[in-house]
C-alpha cells in the first residue's frame, strides 16, 4: 500500500493499493532501482516483475503497465511534461536508454547515449546535460 499525505493537515490526499515505492517520495531520479515521480507528484512510475507500471499517487489510477512479452523497462527519471526516460537490457548486452510518454507509454527515442539523458532542476523545471562538448540547460517542453 502506498499512501500520500498532506503535511500541513495530516488528510490522506492518494495512494495506490497495487504499486508501492521503495525510495523517499521526493525523488524524481531513481537511485535504488524501483521507483520515481514527476517533479509536481501527479505521475509515479515503479519497476515492477512485468517492467514499469505508471499510476497517478494522487487517485491510485493506473495509467499503464508493461505486459508479458514486452521488453522490460526500468524507470530512471521523469521530465517535468511527464516524459519517462529509462532503460531495457537483454542478457549480457548493454543497456539500452530510452525516452517513454509517461501518459500513454509511446516510446518518443530509444537507442539515447546513456550520458544525454537530461537531469531536470525542481525549483525551475529545466534540464541539464554535461557532455565533453559542454554544458547545456533547456526548458522542458509543454
Amino acid at each position: 500500500m502506498t499512501a500520500t499525505y498532506d503535511i500541513a493537515s495530516g488528510k490522506q490526499v492518494g495512494g495506490s493499493s497495487k504499486y508501492s515505492y521503495e525510495d523517499s517520495p521526493a525523488d524524481t531520479v531513481n537511485t535504488e532501482g524501483s521507483s520515481v515521480f514527476t517533479p509536481d507528484h501527479s505521475l509515479a512510475a515503479a519497476h515492477t516483475e512485468q517492467g514499469t507500471a505508471v499510476w497517478q499517487p494522487a487517485d491510485g489510477k493506473e495509467v499503464w503497465a508493461q505486459k508479458e512479452g514486452e521488453k522490460a523497462m526500468q524507470p530512471l527519471r521523469f521530465s517535468p511534461n511527464g516524459i519517462l526516460y529509462g532503460n531495457t537490457k537483454d542478457g549480457f548486452s548493454p543497456s539500452m536508454f530510452l525516452a517513454v510518454d509517461g501518459r500513454t507509454k509511446k516510446v518518443l527515442a530509444k537507442s539515447l547515449p546513456e550520458e544525454n539523458i537530461p537531469l531536470f532542476s525542481q525549483p525551475s523545471g529545466y534540464g541539464y546535460i554535461s557532455t565533453q562538448k559542454g554544458f547545456f540547460v533547456f526548458p522542458a517542453q509543454g
